[in-house]
């Protein structure tokens, strides 16, 4: 890669994910758009974002779900977020993060990470929380909020949860990684025989 506006070129490349068939998506700011290259370097797709939120500065989060959509968070500085899913293509299925209610994205989100179930977990600093929704993007719950001392992380920058249900928090702050046991109201069901 190297700056511009052609396929292939970025403007401001912000977040990288491995899609579900071993791609690699580069979701660029500026450019409004996800190019999927191959582990060699070509490139096989452009999906440019049909996003209707326009209080977004940054992006600097991004994920893909089992079914190769994408879900993108979005800040603004000045506060407040916002959670967008599009699929492969660019096209938006969903929106949320910013409906009045525990849910909202007060601060500044940071972190994105997923779970097994499809479960959407995104990190904030003001509050200071980690927020979960559902893959339909309803809020479930949220953990590390000022008034919860079992979890304790200022600078809760990112997430990643494993195939176990494990919750993992990077906190550059205190310079440490949290692990959490996730809830088994959240983790996924075990198969049955």
């Amino acid at each position: 890669g190297e700056r511009g506006s052609d396929p292939g070129q970025f403007l401001k490349p912000m977040a990288i994910v491995v899609d579900p068939a071993g791609n690699v998506a580069v979701w660029d700011a500026a450019r409004g758009d996800i190019q999927t290259f191959t582990p060699d370097g070509t490139m096989v797709a452009t999906a440019r974002l049909q996003a209707t939120y326009t209080g977004g500065e940054s992006s600097n989060s991004m994920t893909v779900d089992g079914d190769g959509n994408f879900i993108v968070l979005e800040f603004d500085r000045s506060g407040g977020g916002l959670v967008e899913k599009f699929d492969p293509e660019g096209n938006l299925l969903l929106q949320f993060g910013q409906e009045p209610g525990p849910g909202t994205l007060l601060g500044q989100p940071l972190g994105l990470g997923l779970d097994a179930a499809g479960n959407i977990y995104v990190t904030e600093i003001e509050p200071v929380r980690v927020v979960v929704f559902s893959p339909e993007g309803e809020f479930m719950m949220e953990f590390g909020a000022a008034l919860d001392t079992t979890v304790v992380f200022p600078f809760p920058f990112d997430v990643a949860v494993d195939s176990q249900g494990d919750v993992y928090v990077t906190d550059p702050s205190k310079n440490k990684l949290v692990k959490l046991r996730l809830l088994q109201s959240l983790a996924p069901a075990t198969p049955t025989p």
